[in-house]
């Protein structure tokens, strides 16, 4: 649960970097995130991964989230994002 509370909290900073503070960092809750990832990781209701990336001692040091997208004409897209 550790790593996916980071990972939530890095989407955060991505938002904050790429939006701003103000609106980036209250765009969605710290529990929405952490939702949000967990639904990448559940088969049911993602075709997606979270993969990350570990330094020597395992620390995360990076991660990336991809997933296809499926629209109502069956064709497939793609998204990623990756935060380190």
């Amino acid at each position: 649960m550790a790593e996916i509370e980071l990972i939530a909290a890095r989407i955060r900073q991505t938002l904050v970097e790429v939006i701003n503070e103000e609106v980036g960092g209250s765009m969605y809750s710290l529990n929405w995130l952490i939702e949000r990832a967990k639904f990448h990781l559940d088969p049911a209701q993602c075709d997606g991964q979270i993969f990350v990336a570990e330094s020597e001692s395992g620390d995360i040091v990076g991660h990336t989230i991809v997933r296809v997208e499926r629209e109502e004409r069956s064709a497939e897209s793609g998204e990623e994002q990756t935060n380190n």
